[in-house]
């Protein structure tokens, strides 16, 4: 016998978090919209791997759904959930197999995310006791579909209803399909009045009958439905390998003419190809000796002009007036070649002057110097030929005395350079003192 023990629900109608004790018998009493049918439509969800009609409260017009169950839908024209966003609801019932002296759990796990889509759930077995782990994460967020697969490797998911029944059938203890047939109605809302007129009903029938023969008869029939049933499935999948094989076949078919052809196409086009290559080599070929010809008689006339240049050149050298002309000839190339160069040095002499000029005038802020004065009054931009020579005598003159004052001033800062170690001396005594 399988005991109910425990009854677990997270996010189910007005049910937050609650865990239901179940000893042998339970007694569900209250007012209306207490819970009472909540919590029988949980139980009949699950054990019926989601094939069951909801109740109806007393209080309540229209039907209850899934969705309606997760977010928990109130009757309020200013709120249709009470639970808003997308939520993830639990219901997870342990039980005790009194024979092997076990626990196992089944549950499912729903999830009602937006506003269109319907509820989405899963189903699952373990043979454990249920524990809070299976629910909520390690942060203490409550598991969705996805979450819950990975959270949990080791339970026995299934993500369709006829995996689920297949599933609870045998571990409840090989159930029938009328279990889940009936056992909404004997969890019903409504309690069963007349226990018999409902076996009779929807159990058996009124009249007594051999049901021994009958269930061997099902039993053998249903073997051979099932046995049927593969033999059907193996034809239709032997059919759709022939086809797909033919279709691969004729593809291949058409894939090798399709190459065939175009190997054709290719060795034509390439043979046209050859042909007008040769037809261009043989015109290059004569292209190439008509050059060679002309490259031939344009070779002649030349040594035949290099040599009446030569020719000349001794008939020209006997000429005094040509010879004169050569020799003017050169030189004016060497007195152009020097005019260049030194037009080169007075570019960059004139570069240097500015230099100096602008070098000179920066210094006179800092220093009055004589020497300074004299260098901000020679003209170095622009000196007349017949000066040169003076303004030379000068600049040495200027050099000579920045070199006099340059050595005083190295001279001075030497001395301060003295005075300022001494001062630092007498810092540092002053310090330790």
């Amino acid at each position: 016998m399988k005991k109910l023990t425990k009854i677990r629900l997270i996010n189910w109608h007005y049910f937050g978090n609650e865990t239901i004790e179940v000893n042998n018998n339970i007694l569900l009493t209250g007012q209306n919209a207490t819970g009472k049918s909540t919590i029988l439509d949980a139980i009949t969800f699950v054990v019926t791997a989601g094939d069951t009609q909801f109740n109806v409260a007393a209080n309540e017009n229209g039907k209850r759904d899934l969705k309606g169950y997760v977010k928990c839908k109130v009757s309020r024209s200013d709120k249709e959930y009470l639970r808003e966003g997308d939520i993830t609801g639990h219901i997870a019932l342990e039980f005790y197999d009194t024979v092997k002296d076990t626990y196992f759990t089944v549950g499912t796990v729903i999830d009602a995310f937006g506003d269109l889509l319907p509820a989405k759930c899963i189903f699952y077995q373990t043979f454990e006791k249920l524990s809070d782990s299976f629910f909520v994460s390690n942060d203490g967020i409550i598991l969705s579909t996805t979450d819950f697969k990975k959270h949990n490797p080791q339970m026995e998911v299934f993500l369709t209803k006829k995996e689920a029944k297949r599933n609870f059938r045998t571990t409840f203890g090989n159930l029938n399909d009328d279990f889940f047939r009936l056992i909404h109605k004997a969890l019903a809302f409504k309690p069963i009045a007349d226990v018999k007129e409902f076996i009779y009903e929807h159990l058996l029938e009124e009249k007594q009958i051999d049901v021994d023969n009958i269930k061997d008869s099902i039993r053998s029939y249903k073997e051979l439905e099932n046995t049927l049933k593969i033999i059907k499935q193996k034809i239709l999948d032997l059919k759709e390998i022939e086809a797909i094989y033919l279709d691969i076949k004729t593809n291949d078919d058409a894939k090798n003419l399709y190459s065939y052809v175009l190997q054709l196409f290719e060795e034509k086009a390439i043979k046209l190809e050859i042909e007008e290559l040769k037809v261009k080599r043989l015109q290059v070929s004569e292209s190439k000796e008509a050059k060679a010809l002309e490259i031939k008689h344009i070779d002649d006339e030349i040594e035949a002009l290099d040599e009446r240049s030569k020719e000349l050149y001794r008939l020209l050298s006997s000429d005094t007036d040509f010879v004169q002309n050569e020799y003017l000839d050169k030189q004016i190339i060497k007195t152009r070649a020097t005019i260049d160069e030194l037009t080169l040095l007075e570019k960059e002499y004139l570069t240097r002057a500015s230099y100096v000029k602008e070098s000179v005038k920066n210094m006179r802020r800092l220093l009055d110097s004589d020497a300074l004065k004299r260098l901000a009054n020679v003209s170095l931009n622009n000196v007349h030929v017949d000066l040169l020579d003076q303004t030379k005598l000068t600049l040495i003159d200027i050099d000579n005395l920045l070199g006099a004052e340059y050595d005083k001033l190295v001279a001075s800062k030497n001395g301060f350079e003295r005075e300022k170690q001494e001062l630092l001396k007498e810092i540092n005594e002053i310090s330790q003192t």
